[in-house]
C-alpha cells in the first residue's frame, strides 16, 4: 500500500466507539484528515476492522472516513446483520474485490448460508459473490466497479416477478435480447448484463418496468464484439432485492480466431494462446496499461503468467478482445 501525504502525523487510522447510544453505536475505523491524501495501490489490500479492499485500479481514499456500525443508515434493507460499513462524506470510486468479515453474534437471526453482500448507491443492490466461508465467516466478492455509500450482509428477498422467457438472437449485426414477464410489482427496473466469457459481467443497458399483467421487452446490443456474447437480465426491486434470469448467448461470426485458456488462470501456471492466423497480440490491464505486445504465428503458443498481478486483463489481436482473469 502506497501512502502519499503532507504530514504523517495528520494521517490517522483510529478506533473510536460511541457508547452514548448503543442502539446506534459506531466505530470509526479509518479517518484521513481533510487535505491529506491516501491511496491503495493495485493488488494491495487495506484491512479496516472487518472490511478488506483490494483494488484493480489505484483507490483514492483522500479525505474519506469509514465507519463500522451496528445499524443501517439506509434502512430500507431488512433484515440485515448487525454490522455495516459506511463511507463519508462521499462514496469512493472502487474497482476491485471486497472482503467482509462478521461474527455469529451479529447474524440477527439470519441463516449465514443465505447471506449476500449488499451495497447502497443510492439503492440497495447485490455484489456478485466469489466465495463465502461460513467457518471463518468471511464473504468475498468478485471484482466489481461500484461507488458504495454503505455495505452490509443480508439475505435475498423474493421478488414479486415471474421471468417467463429470455432469449438472445441475431438481428442484423446486433444482438436482440428479449424477455417476457408477468406479476411485476414494486420493481425499480431491469439491467442487461453482458459477458464475453460467462464469468465477468458488465451492465450495458436498462429497461423500465411496464407493470402490466404480461410484459415484453427487447434490448438491442449494437455491434457486439466477435465471438460468443453472453447475456443475463437482472431485475431490481424497490426493497433492494434482485432476481437474475438464466444465461443466454449469441454467436457473432469471427474474422479471426483468438482464444486463451485457462480463463480464469492464476499467476503460478502458464496459459495457452490459440491463433488462427499470425497476429500482433497485445495484453493490457483493464485500465488500459499495456503489459506486452508480441507478434505470434498461427497455432498454439504458451504465454507466461509469471509476474502478472491478480485482476482483469484484455487480450486483443486488433479485431477481437478477450477478457482474461488472473486470480
Amino acid at each position: 500500500m502506497q501512502y502519499m501525504k503532507k504530514h504523517l502525523a495528520s494521517l490517522m487510522i483510529i478506533i473510536m466507539l460511541n457508547i452514548a447510544d448503543r442502539a446506534h453505536a459506531q466505530m470509526l475505523v479509518l479517518y484521513v484528515t481533510p487535505g491529506d491524501t491516501l491511496f491503495v495501490s493495485v493488488a494491495d489490500t487495506l484491512h479496516t476492522f472487518g472490511l478488506g479492499l483490494t483494488p484493480d485500479v489505484r483507490l483514492d481514499l483522500s479525505g474519506i472516513s469509514i465507519y463500522r456500525t451496528t445499524t443501517l443508515t439506509n434502512n430500507s434493507l431488512s433484515p440485515a446483520i448487525n454490522r455495516a460499513f459506511k463511507f463519508t462524506p462521499s462514496a469512493p470510486s472502487f474497482s476491485g474485490i471486497y472482503k467482509f468479515w462478521y461474527t455469529n453474534s451479529e447474524l440477527n437471526g439470519i441463516n449465514k448460508s443465505d447471506l449476500e453482500l449488499f451495497y447502497y448507491t443510492p439503492n440497495w443492490s447485490t455484489a456478485p459473490k466469489a466465495s463465502h466461508d461460513t467457518i471463518t465467516n468471511v464473504m468475498t466478492s468478485q471484482s466489481v466497479v461500484i461507488n458504495p455509500k454503505e455495505l452490509t450482509l443480508a439475505p435475498l428477498s423474493p421478488l414479486p416477478l415471474s421471468l417467463l422467457q429470455v432469449a438472445a438472437n441475431l438481428k442484423g449485426n446486433n444482438s436482440s435480447v428479449t424477455w417476457k414477464t408477468e406479476a411485476e410489482s414494486d420493481l425499480e427496473g431491469y439491467t442487461v448484463l453482458h459477458s464475453m466469457n460467462g464469468n465477468n459481467w458488465s451492465a450495458i443497458g436498462t429497461a423500465t418496468p411496464k407493470m402490466n399483467r404480461e410484459n415484453n421487452y427487447e434490448f438491442l446490443h449494437i455491434n457486439p464484439p466477435a465471438g460468443r456474447n453472453y447475456y443475463i437480465i437482472k431485475a431490481r426491486g424497490l426493497s433492494g432485492a434482485t432476481k437474475y434470469s438464466k444465461v443466454v448467448y449469441v454467436n457473432i461470426n469471427m474474422n479471426s480466431q483468438l482464444d486463451v485458456y485457462p480463463n480464469p488462470a492464476n499467476n503460478k501456471q502458464n496459459a495457452t494462446l490459440l491463433l488462427e492466423k499470425p497476429s500482433l497480440i497485445q495484453i493490457k490491464r483493464i485500465n488500459g496499461t499495456l503489459v506486452s505486445a508480441t507478434y505470434y504465428t498461427a497455432g498454439t503458443h504458451t504465454i507466461s503468467t509469471n509476474g502478472l498481478i491478480p485482476g482483469v486483463y484484455l487480450i486483443s489481436d486488433g479485431q477481437k478482445v478477450i477478457q482474461w482473469v488472473i486470480q
